[in-house]
Parts: structure tokens; C-alpha cells; sequence
């Protein structure tokens, strides 16, 4: 279905991320049921070889264990070079001290690998427009940061400084806790006033902010994602098209 999804676009994605839902799904349920918690199984080496010759292919740590060190060492025997950081040790990136990111970059460097982006929940659970009251998480084994549009720049300003301990220059980012229907203009007009602060940000620190789609936000499809990535028009703002988070829209 991603190949049909691909042939249709006649133009180039202004895109820094393209997730494979169902490689990164193979390596983790194969990893799982592999009988050496020390090592991958080898028909999970031959699907990432053979992937990587389209793409870089990288895994979100926490898909394969919280526990962040057990984690790298499966992703660095499967021969993966990049990893994408949501939560460890049971807390999201967002809420790490300082201490526990540099702790977790000696990690990675004696691991081998890179950090591809910083994949923070940054206003996914967030109102659109301001509220007082509490979202509710839709998945309660999927770690965010919560708190209102002030709590969500700060925690913003924070991932730009961990991006200097993990090396990495790219941050995640949603499009805001979907609560009521909104037609696609008034979606795409809010949404980018919503954008702005966080890109001038970005734009000032040298980060790029990519902009995933999601069926719990108002942006669930990549091509209302773009909409709003081509009228932002920032070379700080990109894309991360989730084929898998966009059939479920």
C-alpha cells in the first residue's frame, strides 16, 4: 500500500522522515520472540538489509524495550544505525534531566548508533485552542507530554537543548489533540497560528521541527499535514508522513 501511496505523488514530499510502519512492526515482533534476548534473529537482519538499500532505517527505542540499554544493543545487532528517542526508563524524552540524556547518549555512542530525531510528543496532547479542560490519553501504554499550549513551548525549549547532547538537529511535533470536527481550512488556519511561536523558534535555533500526522490530532492525513507545512513555508518545518497513522485517519 506505501508503494501505491508513493506512485501517486507527482511532486517531491517536503519531507525529512518517511517511518515504515510494517518494517519497524517485523523488527519488533520479531525481536520479541526471539529465543537470544542477545541477539536478533536472522530473518530480521535480512529484512533490514534489504530495506535499507531504499531507506535509512531506524527504530524508535521504546518499541523494542523501556529499558534503553537492552534496546540499543538488539538495534545495533540487527544493523541498524539510527534510532528515534520517545521514552526510556519510563519517562518520556521531555521529562529527562540532564544527567539521564548525556547518560543515555554514552549509550548510544558505545552502541554505535544515531539519533535520527528527538520523537517528543510535543502538542499532541495539547488543545487547539485554549481550554481548561484535561485531555484525556487515548492509550495509556503510550507515554506523552501533557499541559497547555505554555507548558508545551517550554518543554520545546527544552528538546532544543537535548538536541545538543544527542547530536541531532530534527525534533517531532504534532498537530494538537483532536476534540471536535473542524472543516479542513479552519483546520489548517488554526493550526498554523499554533505553529507559529514553535517555528520562529526553530527557526532562530537552527532546529527543524517535523510535523507527524496522527488520527488522534487534526492532522491526520499527510496531505492536510503538507497543506499546512507548504503555508507555514519554513525551511524549519518538514514533514514525517506515517502511512500506517494515516489509513487509520
Amino acid at each position: 500500500s506505501e508503494n501505491r501511496r508513493r506512485s501517486k505523488i507527482s511532486r517531491p514530499l517536503p519531507y525529512s522522515t518517511l517511518r515504515v510502519c510494517e518494517v519497524r512492526k517485523k523488527v519488533v515482533d520479531k525481536t520479541r520472540t526471539t529465543k537470544d534476548n542477545n541477539l536478533p534473529s536472522p530473518s530480521i537482519l535480512m529484512i533490514v538489509q534489504k530495506e535499507e538499500k531504499m531507506f535509512k532505517v531506524g527504530i524508535i527505542t521504546d518499541q523494542i524495550s523501556m529499558d534503553f540499554g537492552y534496546a540499543l544493543k538488539v538495534i545495533n545487532g540487527l544493523g541498524v544505525k539510527y534510532i528515534e528517542i520517545h521514552s526510556l526508563w519510563n519517562k518520556t524524552i521531555e521529562n529527562l534531566t540532564v544527567d539521564e540524556a548525556t547518560r543515555a547518549q554514552k549509550l548510544i555512542e558505545k552502541y554505535s548508533l544515531q539519533v535520527s530525531n528527538i520523537s517528543s510528543t510535543l502538542f499532541l496532547m495539547c488543545h487547539l485552542q485554549e481550554s481548561e479542560t484535561e485531555l484525556e490519553s487515548f492509550d495509556d501504554h503510550f507515554i506523552t507530554k501533557s499541559g497547555d499550549y505554555r507548558e508545551h513551548m517550554r518543554a520545546l525549549e527544552y528538546c532544543i537543548k537535548l538536541c545538543e547532547i544527542f547530536a541531532t538537529d530534527k525534533i517531532r511535533i504534532f498537530g494538537f489533540r483532536k476534540k471536535k470536527s473542524l472543516n479542513d481550512d479552519t483546520v489548517v488556519k488554526m493550526v498554523i497560528q499554533r505553529l507559529q511561536q514553535p517555528v520562529e523558534l526553530a527557526e532562530k535555533t537552527g532546529i527543524t521541527l517535523i510535523l507527524e500526522n496522527c488520527p488522534h490530532t487534526y492532522l491526520g492525513s499527510g496531505s492536510l499535514t503538507r497543506r499546512v507545512i507548504d503555508e507555514v513555508n519554513s525551511k524549519n518545518l518538514k514533514g514525517l508522513w506515517d502511512p500506517g497513522n494515516a489509513l487509520r485517519t
